[in-house]
């Protein structure tokens, strides 16, 4: 069972590359959540042959109780159960709100896994639900710990691995990482790979991944930058303003002359 971390700083791809995951992987699953607290991936939720169900979880929402088949769950459980596969946004919410939808996900994900479902949860900015400060909800640790038992997989994206819950890293079975420029991020992959990650992951391109196989030890270094996907990507940090500020720049240097 497939227990995947992808890390690397803003801006290099880690989103896109994640995404074109998403697209290989949720169709073989009975139920696929995608936590998406940036709503980056609405693309997957076109109308007509998307991925996901796009459900927007406000304060009024994330405290609805409602009865399905004749039990009472939280309205959030009812609709993946019922549509299986759902895009789940949350929208105005606090970070500590965030995280107690997500152990909801994973509530449901063993209940989906006991009854012999395959279920796949992903979440991108993953430091948020999966914080490296303090106790794990039994839900989130029973995921993380016990989901392959159940038929239940993850994949985790953040660009700050430093502050992922340590649990993520030692269950996880695959690693792709990219650009990591902060000493912490790098120290915190490499006590957990197989390979020297803290001087490797220090200086390489935008789009450059190495993919790491934890369980038998195989490294992959790779391009993504050949990888096309099905569905558009919608993200702040794909590099747009970098690209107009250096060719501000460009354009300055030939003029010659610098504003005050």
């Amino acid at each position: 069972m497939a227990r995947t971390g992808i890390f690397g700083r803003s801006g290099v791809g880690k989103s896109y590359f994640f995404g074109s995951v998403l697209e290989q992987t949720v169709s073989e699953f009975d139920y696929s959540v995608h936590f998406d607290i940036e709503d980056e991936e609405v693309g997957m939720s076109l109308k007509d042959g998307g991925l996901f169900k796009s459900f927007y979880v406000d304060r009024e929402y994330a405290n609805q109780v409602v009865e399905y088949q004749g039990r009472e769950i939280s309205l959030l459980q009812a609709v993946i159960l019922k549509y299986r596969k759902v895009r789940v946004i949350p929208d105005g919410l606090t970070e500590g709100e965030q995280r107690d939808l997500f152990k909801e996900i994973c509530e449901v994900a063993m209940v989906v896994g006991a009854h012999g479902h395959s279920m796949h949860l992903s979440a991108d900015e993953a430091h948020i639900i999966i914080p490296d400060s303090g106790d794990l909800p039994d839900a989130v640790e029973r995921v993380l710990t016990g989901g392959r038992k159940k038929g239940v997989e993850w994949t985790f994206c953040t660009q700050r691995p430093a502050s992922l819950h340590p649990t993520a890293f030692t269950q996880m079975n695959f690693g792709v990482y990219f650009h990591l420029p902060k000493d912490n991020d790098r120290m915190k992959v490499n006590n957990s790979s197989g390979f020297n990650a803290y001087h490797r992951l220090e200086n390489m391109s935008e789009r450059e991944a190495y993919i790491e196989n934890l369980d038998t030890g195989k490294l992959a270094h790779v391009d993504t930058d050949t990888i096309e996907r099905v569905y558009p990507h919608f993200s702040g940090d794909d590099g747009i303003a970098d690209e107009v500020l250096s060719d501000l720049g460009e354009e300055q240097e030939r003029g010659g002359e610098r504003p005050d």
